[in-house]
């Protein structure tokens, strides 16, 4: 497992199990690093069972009162996609959470959001170890 001590502005130094140190961190998340922890998750926690959906950006989600990200299903004429809040982008620890509660629902497409299912899983992936450092 990749992991590294990284600065969260006020927070000071966090241990994160999930990020692998580099020699100065960004201020902002980045969709390349989105992509590389969507590939790690979905290894560990998913068993590589999640399809990369064809979007996973950074976007607005004005329209979504409080909302850190934004699942799709895919339609008839689009394919899935997953859109993390542009204005958590300066947050690493946001970025990580949002895009682990957005990929339990692409494990359970039809689940709702405060159904048992959700729930089973978001215990899960607390017990594998999935928010150590996060939350």
């Amino acid at each position: 497992m990749e992991s590294g001590t990284i600065s969260c502005g006020r927070l000071g130094l966090i241990e994160l199990p999930h990020v692998k140190p580099t020699k100065k961190e960004s201020v902002a998340v980045t969709p390349q690093q989105l992509h590389r922890w969507f590939g790690l998750f979905n290894r560990k926690y998913f068993r590589g069972q999640l399809k990369r959906p064809w979007m996973l950006r950074f976007g607005s989600l004005d329209g979504k009162l409080a909302a850190t990200g934004f699942f799709s299903l895919p339609s008839g004429i689009e394919p899935a996609a997953l859109t993390i809040n542009r204005r958590i982008r300066w947050s690493l620890i946001l970025c990580l959470e949002a895009l682990l509660h957005e990929m339990m629902h692409m494990a359970h497409p039809h689940a709702r959001e405060d159904g048992a299912t959700i729930k089973a899983e978001r215990r899960r992936l607390v017990r594998k170890g999935a928010f150590d450092g996060i939350l």
